[in-house]
């Protein structure tokens, strides 16, 4: 196999990654960073930048591994105070043209669920932007599996906009959202301020900002089959 057919890295630090889940563009930068940390609940990977963010999903931090956020994240001047950025656990779909998924990814074709732990820490994440036209769903996670957790987390100034079938800051979650606040706007078919479609468990979370649908809105979820407490 030809190396750098195949392969990219950005140069000077970060793994490599394979060409055609480019991040070469505006959405996604040119690297995945190396995260400190090794993934367990003891000695979780360690998120301080939107670039650690956009690595999540790619090369060795999969969707099953535990990752804490250790400061504020907020958008800079240098991204006119809002970022890009795929969900955690949907691929942009690989067609003719690469229309990036903007959420967190695993680097696949297909959807695949967030499994492991996203520990808030109770930090901040503010200016994160959802979008992506064609996609069934746009969030800061796609889809939360059984075992996945979100906890102790805000999303601030926090947006999606597009004609998705479902929104929220988790799309469609069979896991626990705990602690998480949502501050923003966020547009779509159906959306929920935290989880666009809820078969889980959402517990001592709040939304604020404006939740806007052409279908189904909910402050929380726009559906629920799972639990809301407090």
């Amino acid at each position: 196999m030809d190396f750098d057919k195949t392969w990219k890295k950005a140069e000077g630090y970060g793994y490599p990654y394979l060409k055609w889940s480019s991040r070469s563009n505006n959405v996604f930068g040119d690297s995945i960073t190396v995260l400190d940390g090794s993934g367990t609940d003891e000695d979780p990977y360690i998120i301080r930048t939107l670039q650690d963010l956009r690595s999540i999903g790619y090369s060795i931090y999969t969707l099953d591994r535990v990752y804490r956020l250790v400061n504020d994240i907020t958008m800079s001047a240098e991204t006119n105070n809002r970022a890009y950025k795929e969900s955690i656990g949907h691929q942009g779909k690989v067609t003719s043209k690469w229309l990036p998924d903007l959420s967190i990814a695993s680097g696949k074709t297909f959807n695949t669920k967030f499994s492991g732990k996203f520990l808030g820490g109770g930090h901040t994440i503010t200016g994160l932007c959802a979008v992506y036209d064609f996609s069934p769903g746009v969030g800061f996670i796609d889809t939360l599996a059984e075992t996945g957790i979100v906890d102790s987390l805000s999303l601030v100034n926090f947006k999606t906009t597009n004609n998705a079938q479902w929104s929220g800051a988790v799309v469609v979650n069979y896991g626990t959202i705990k602690n998480v606040s949502i501050d923003g706007a966020l547009l779509g078919v159906n959306v929920g301020g935290v989880a666009g479609n809820n078969y889980g468990t959402i517990q001592d979370c709040y939304v604020t900002g404006n939740v806007v649908a052409d279908s189904v809105a909910g402050g929380i979820a726009a559906e629920n089959w799972g639990t809301i407490d407090n």
